[in-house]
């Protein structure tokens, strides 16, 4: 179980914060002697930048072995015979109704990545998803449509359109394109009742990936865009490995799909699916331990960490009943909507 979470609650209305400031510098150091940086980009066309504080954090990012791929091969692929599914049903029912498909509003074409809700109003994607390094544009997906699905000829959205409101992610991905950083976090608005897109569609909760959580039943869930309008598609049965904080695999995928979540057999969120390795034409996510996990908190200061397996597995011996029927209530709310 993830232990740490920054509460970082003040970071939530970067308008409103001292702490943020207008980026109006180029820092030419070194990476390694950079200061570790987030970007919000907020709707109305604002970008503010924040300075990390976490030790640990900028170590982790640095350590982590440049094995994936660079930012000019971003082509998602289909390895072998394409075993992707198209998921059905998957408006109401985790872990695929709090995935969710990122319109960027080229005229009235839909989607172009995936991302997953992690708190009421918090979505979890690719940081490519969010900034083109290439053109040096911010990339706003102007509307976020949880649990849509294909009917017949049509889309639905069941729990409707929302807003953009603003974006965050690691300043160095802004001005290095380095995929080590390749999260970051969508925050959109309530819709006209009030309700937010993760109190109508649930939440999936964060987990630190786990070689023993990579299994079979492991999937890969995203929109991908050659497949019909719509049509959320799953990929399961993958091959698994992780290091230092990557999780390599061999599930299929195509454009659509960056961002897609990484979700164990127990609807634990374990990663973000980036693209592939050239080299060696393996797909390739970004996990996370206690130092991204704690920026993604503050990113998403909403969003909740999965509960501890083990501790849940106790309660039917806790003494008492009402020991245990909290403990069970705790267990089976843990991670969804608030």
């Amino acid at each position: 179980m993830l232990t740490g979470r920054r509460n970082l609650d003040d970071l939530a209305l970067p308008e409103n914060n001292p702490t943020f400031h207008l980026e109006e510098r180029k820092d030419d150091s070194i990476l390694e002697q950079q200061p570790l940086l987030w970007s919000r980009f907020t709707s109305d066309g604002y970008v503010y930048t924040a300075v990390v504080t976490d030790e640990d954090n900028r170590r982790f990012l640095q350590e982590l072995q440049n094995i994936y791929e660079s930012r000019s091969n971003r082509s998602l692929i289909v390895i072998g015979p394409d075993t992707r599914k198209v998921v059905t049903d998957n408006q109401d029912r985790l872990p695929y109704s709090p995935i969710v498909e990122l319109d960027y509003g080229f005229g009235n074409s839909e989607g172009g990545c995936t991302g997953t809700l992690i708190g009421k109003s918090s979505v979890l994607t690719a940081a490519h998803c969010l900034y083109n390094f290439v053109e040096k544009q911010f990339t706003n997906p102007l509307r976020m449509a949880p649990g849509r699905y294909r009917q017949g000829t049509n889309t639905i959205e069941p729990h409707g359109l929302f807003g953009f409101r603003y974006s965050t992610f690691f300043t160095t991905y802004q001005s290095t394109g380095d995929a080590r950083y390749d999260m970051g976090v969508a925050t959109y608005n309530a819709n006209s009742q009030g309700k937010f897109p993760g109190q109508l569609a649930g939440t999936l909760c964060l987990a630190e990936a786990a070689t023993q959580k990579l299994t079979a039943e492991t999937i890969l869930a995203g929109y991908p865009m050659d497949f019909l309008d719509g049509n959320l598609a799953e990929s399961r049965g993958c091959k698994w490995s992780l290091e230092t904080g990557i999780i390599s695999h061999d599930c299929d995928t195509t454009g659509g799909q960056s961002g897609a979540p990484i979700v164990s057999s127990m609807s634990e969120m374990l990663g973000i699916h980036i693209g592939y390795n050239p080299n060696t034409f393996i797909n390739i996510a970004l996990g996370w331990n206690n130092a991204t996990y704690s920026s993604v908190y503050a990113w998403a200061p909403d969003a909740r960490s999965c509960p501890d397996r083990r501790f849940c597995s106790n309660c039917p011996a806790l003494e008492g009943p009402l020991r245990r029927t909290l403990c069970s209530l705790v267990c089976l709310l843990f991670g969804n909507a608030e």
